[in-house]
């Protein structure tokens, strides 16, 4: 008999010689003992050291020292980490024999014990565990060791872990025990470990799943067999011990999540089970529902042989004839019929089985929809939009079973709430092929929708060339219009759909008829300039001068919107180049007023007259000249015969002046334009230039000889414009040019009144330079200094005073230059004036 003593001299335990072999079993068994980690621990004899592999062969007295384990390093912390995760035993012993702590993570919080699980290294993971490390202890995922090995499906490691009463029921951060990662990879040894330990084995993960549905989502069988014999709850759908506030929660089975995926094997067993097959999830989906959704005919064969509910409906009001139907699943349709499903009943929309499988239109689908209506389906039913099933087959172009249908003796002229009929549906669609079976079965082919679109008035504003064939053969009407009076071939005009408006002209539609706005199919092509279309309509003889309700023609609407080749056809064919709109626009007018030059050029070319006037007596000229495009401008002046031209003309002129259009000014006058002419207020280009600040504009009027001292309305001249608005450069301008720099308006108020009234000191210098009338009033009797004084412009003042203003004038009130500085409080200025001395010189240095 061994005794072991502590270092108190305390006994620690007595072992039987035929329990160890050599001192490292005498440590295991301190270790099970009293838990004392197999690497702190050095056993002496007579107060020597012992190695493992010292034999013991007759009794005797042991002393135990313990050791402290070291709070590892960063770096040492990942190395022993890093040589768990390979499986390194001889690594890892020698870091555990230097006594680093077993249980210090690496920088990812996951420590030597959790990795060896990972990878399975069973030795390595004994190593640990001897070490003293702590079997249940997480990584930052909540991933144990036993949760680690489970789902990766190592099998020893497991059961090491087990031995050594590893917690089986832990969870990870998704709420996931080693029963539930286990089942959901299929790993069949481990799941049978686990339940024969104990596993519980309904608790949910925080999406609600139990190891049963777990493993009946990806279908492995045997994992499900194994569940089901240890009493799995097959019955617990999602939502069963889950926290609701953690996960949404979708209410499936086991049994719905395996129909779902088809897994025909676990469905049987679940089945056999006596699993619940009318559980609905939280959509209202039951397993039934759910494989006829997959389209699995196996299991839902199953399902119904333990007699599943065929007729219930989710909360979309789907049964599982519906989604069966929906999806082109012929054979799930026969096995539903054979248990007797009810084929009338139908979704919220309204659409019945019969209805999707006419929308679905897969190759199955034929046999669906030939199954419904063997089995009595109602072929006249029509869903909330009054669709029936051949309304809805001959939009979608299912050829094959709009003849099941009309077979079958559909109502071919039925029409849904929008009026469309079946043949109107396949017309706009471009089902040629549906639109032939249609005809041939007496389809009437004249009816109209709610926006009075007939079949062939759809057909040809889609292009749709061989339909609007069959139906001119079949004896459509091609001149019918709709609501908005557009006719077949308007359709086609508008949308360009050249060949199927050479049909619609072979087959003698009428070429002049015009929509509600008075549009012909003309004045429609050529709005969009359709070269090919307006070629086709005049070679058919369309009438090319024919107005709108708004008198405008083919030529004026090609004209207005650019189109040169559509208005280089129109004339060669002899269009009126001089009708007008209801504006008394003619195409010259609109062209030149978008500055459409080519146009103009054409029009022109063929004797367009250039003066003629609209309703508000604009010409082409004036309307070129607002436009400002110099080309137009210069091609119609060449043009005309006026070189006069006329006060509405010049109007133009001001307001280029007031653009800037240099150019479009700078042709006008060489075009022999008076320059003086004014408008309604009086004012000239140049006074409209010089209050706008156009210097090149102003220098251009004043070299073509315009008046510098001509006064508006208001008696302002261009001078006092320019001063008002302190444009510096053209008052030096009209200076130089000699305007009279004294005139005054209608209150009295001189160019130098209005410069210091408002501060602009560089126009003031420029006119007291130029001998400008400093001690001037306006009526009220004020002069510049006083404006200048009143508002505070300092310079203003200063250069007046300079200049030897007379500071002591007064106002017809009575107020001076220095009375307003004070009433103003503007004290800068009333010590200017107060300064006796009047030597001013260098004071704007300052």
């Amino acid at each position: 008999m061994l005794r072991i003593f502590g270092a108190a001299e305390e006994e620690l335990a007595q072992v039987s010689l035929d329990d160890v072999w050599n001192i490292k079993t005498v440590k295991q068994q301190l270790q099970k003992l009293h838990g004392f980690s197999v690497f702190r621990q050095q056993l002496l004899r007579d107060g020597s050291s012992l190695e493992d592999d010292d034999k013991l062969d007759e009794p005797c007295d042991l002393q135990l020292i313990l050791f402290n384990f070291a709070k590892a390093s960063k770096e040492q912390a990942r190395k022993l980490t890093a040589a768990a995760a390979s499986g390194s035993i001889f690594e890892v012993e020698e870091m555990l024999q230097s006594l680093l702590d077993p249980n210090q993570a690496d920088k990812s919080g996951r420590t030597p014990l959790v990795m060896a699980g990972l990878g399975g290294h069973e030795v390595t993971a004994r190593l640990l565990l001897e070490a003293g490390a702590e079997k249940d202890l997480p990584d930052p995922n909540g991933v144990t060791a036993l949760i680690g090995a489970a789902s990766e499906g190592h099998v020893e490691t497991l059961r090491l872990l087990l031995e050594a009463a590893a917690e089986m029921d832990l969870v990870d951060r998704d709420g996931d025990t080693a029963l539930m990662c286990a089942a959901s990879n299929g790993h069949v040894e481990i799941v049978r470990l686990l339940l024969e330990s104990g596993a519980v084995k309904i608790l949910a993960n925080y999406a609600g799943r139990t190891a049963l549905i777990q493993a009946s989502i990806p279908g492995y069988a045997a994992t499900v067999r194994l569940l089901l014999l240890a009493g799995a709850g097959k019955d617990l759908g999602d939502n069963a011990y889950a926290d609701t506030d953690l996960a949404n929660h979708d209410g499936d089975t086991a049994l719905i999540c395996a129909s779902s995926k088809g897994h025909v094997d676990v469905v049987r067993l679940l089945t056999e089970a006596r699993a619940d097959t009318d559980l609905l999830n939280d959509s209202g989906r039951t397993a039934l529902m759910s494989a006829c959704y997959r389209g699995s005919a196996e299991t839902v064969r199953l399902l119904l042989e333990v007699a599943a509910a065929t007729d219930v409906a989710d909360k979309d009001t789907q049964t599982p004839l519906l989604y069966a139907a929906g999806r082109g699943q012929a054979e799930i349709v026969r096995l539903l019929l054979d248990a007797n499903a009810n084929h009338h009943l139908a979704k919220q929309n309204g659409r019945t089985a019969l209805i999707e499988a006419s929308l679905c239109g897969l190759g199955v689908s034929v046999e669906s929809a030939r199954l419904l209506l063997a089995a009595g389906a109602d072929k006249d039913l029509a869903d909330n939009d009054g669709d029936t099933a051949l309304i809805c087959a001959s939009g979608k172009g299912h050829t094959d079973i709009v003849r099941l249908l009309l077979q079958a003796g559909a109502q071919k002229d039925w029409a849904n709430y929008g009026s469309d009929t079946a043949l109107i549906c396949a017309s706009n669609e471009g089902h040629v092929e549906t639109a032939r079976l249609l005809l041939e079965a007496g389809a009437d082919k004249d009816l109209a929708d709610n926006d009075g679109d007939t079949a062939l008035i759809c057909a040809s504003s889609k292009g749709h060339g061989q339909i609007v064939r069959l139906l001119l053969e079949a004896g459509a009407d091609k001149d019918l219009a709709n609501d908005a009076g557009q006719t077949a071939l308007m359709q086609a005009a508008l949308r360009g759909y050249v060949e199927t408006a050479r049909l619609l002209l072979e087959a003698g539609a009428e070429k002049d008829l015009a929509d509600n706005d008075g549009d012909t199919t003309l004045i429609c092509a050529s709005g969009k300039g359709d070269v090919e279309m307006v070629r086709l309509l005049l070679d058919a003889g369309a009438d090319k001068d024919r107005p709108n309700s708004a008198s405008d023609t083919a030529l004026i609407c090609a004209a207005n919107e650019g189109n040169v080749e559509t208005v280089r056809l129109l004339l060669a064919a002899g269009a009126a180049e001089g009708a007008a709109d209801k504006d008394g626009d003619t195409a010259l007018i609109c062209a030149a007023g978008k500055g459409r030059s080519d146009i103009v050029r054409l029009l022109l070319e063929s004797g367009a007259q250039p003066n003629v006037a609209n309703c508000k007596g604009r010409t082409a000229l004036i309307q070129a000249c607002l436009r400002g495009t110099v080309e137009t401008v210069n091609l119609v002046l060449q043009a005309s015969t006026d070189k006069d031209l006329s006060q509405h003309a010049w109007q133009a002129l001001i307001n280029e002046s007031l653009r800037g259009y240099m150019d479009v000014i700078r042709l006008l006058l060489d075009g022999g334009a008076d320059p003086d002419l004014a408008d309604y207020r009086g004012d000239t280009s140049l006074i409209c230039a010089c209050g706008k600040g156009h210097v090149e504009m102003a220098r251009l009027l004043v070299a073509a000889g315009a008046d510098k001292d001509w006064a508006n309305y208001d008696s302002d001249t261009a001078l006092l414009c320019a001063a008002n608005e302190g444009h510096v450069e053209i008052v030096r301008l009209l200076l130089e040019a000699g305007a009279s720099k004294d005139l005054a308006d209608n209150d009295g108020d001189t160019a130098l009144i209005c410069a210091a009234s408002k501060g602009h000191e560089e126009v003031v210098r420029l006119l007291l330079d130029a001998g400008a009338d400093k001690d001037l009033a306006n009526d009220s009797g004020r002069t510049a200094l006083m404006q200048a004084s009143l508002r505070g412009w300092r310079k203003a003042v200063t250069l007046l005073l300079a200049a030897g203003a007379d500071k002591d004038l007064a106002d017809n009130d009575g107020q001076t230059a220095l009375t307003f500085a004070q009433k103003e409080d503007h004290a800068r200025i009333e010590r200017l004036l107060r300064t006796q001395n009047n030597n001013f010189s260098g004071v704007l240095d300052h």
